[in-house]
């Protein structure tokens, strides 16, 4: 079995970089503090991923706050609104709003890849972005249109995107977030429109995509999911037992990632329960490739226990 580890999501900011925002947003500061700072915490999570032996590597997005508002800089008809409440996590971000179809700015699309995207390393990493529900299921149009209609509009501006990386150097692999799908029902018009915006994104480039759920419990339709055209697919495995997931009809044909590291919770994971854990799950499915990470965004966890939960990873690794 090939084991791998890889990050992915928004990073957690320190709290020097922390400080160096809210000196700034007092007046007590040029923007270059926070910049620097934000420059210097980036390159210390890359020179991290590469001492543990993390890969793919993943960019840190200090940046992107959301997951929604670096698009609304490079898709026209769409801004950012209001602040939302996200209940999984307590948090917050910004729902696009939607005044019109929406359309990508070509013009500004290779500096918005270098400003959120690219990663300035060389070795293979992989690309974050929202799945197609998960961006429809925020937006707020203005035109009200259902969702399986916005679902197929982000598919397609997704697709044009990914279109435009395949220039890009050492980007190998583009994933993709999905907290809300345990809330359609298995055999939702939601769910084909979904499968049909991954066949098309899928034949907009050349790498391959994962599909990363997670948040909620998706046994009952995970089946659907094992006919996606994607690559490799992500489980949560901090919301589902060992049993619950080994009962998961796995085909052996889709990558599997697994998220084994809560980003809800403080506490860091025991060693010898992650290692249990793993072993009754791999001798049961008996998988060719397994990657291991966090469960979802690790933005809100504080510093210093995002820095020990990435370690457990390394570790949990070396046990096999």
């Amino acid at each position: 079995m090939n084991l791998s580890i890889s990050l992915h999501g928004i990073f957690p900011h320190s709290t020097v970089l922390a400080k160096a925002w809210q000196e700034y947003e007092r007046g007590r500061c040029a923007i270059s503090v926070p910049l620097q700072a934000e420059a210097e915490l980036f390159q210390s999570y890359l020179a991290l991923q590469k001492e543990l032996h993390f890969s793919p590597l993943t960019s840190p997005m200090l940046n992107w706050l959301d997951y929604f508002r670096p698009f609304t800089e490079i898709v026209a008809n769409l801004t950012a609104g209001p602040l939302v409440r996200f209940p999984r996590t307590n948090t917050f971000y910004r729902a696009p709003v939607r005044t019109g179809s929406l359309a990508l700015k070509r013009n500004s699309l290779n500096q918005w890849i270098r400003s959120y995207v690219e990663v300035p390393v060389t070795e293979p990493y992989k690309v974050i972005f929202p799945s197609p529900f998960y961006f429809a299921s925020s937006i707020q149009d203005e035109s009200h249109h259902p969702l399986d209609f916005l679902i197929s509009e982000c598919s397609y501006l997704l697709g044009e995107i990914l279109q435009a990386l395949t220039s890009l150097q050492n980007c190998v692999l583009i994933q993709f977030q999905e907290p809300f799908l345990g809330n359609v029902a298995a055999n939702s018009i939601l769910l084909k429109s979904l499968q049909k915006g991954f066949q098309e994104m899928a034949q907009t480039t050349s790498l391959p995509i994962i599909l990363h759920t997670y948040f909620t419990p998706i046994l009952s339709w995970l089946p659907r999911l094992l006919e996606f055209p994607v690559f490799g697919l992500g489980l949560d495995a901090c919301h589902q037992t060992s049993d619950e997931i080994s009962c998961i009809p796995y085909n052996g044909k889709m990558r599997l990632l697994l998220g084994i590291l809560d980003v809800h919770s403080t506490r860091v994971e025991r060693l010898d329960w992650l290692t249990g854990y793993l072993t009754k799950l791999i001798s049961h499915w008996k998988p060719t490739e397994l990657t291991l990470s966090v469960n979802g965004d690790p933005q809100f966890l504080p510093h210093d226990v995002f820095l020990k939960k990435v370690q457990i990873l390394k570790e949990v690794k070396e046990k096999f």
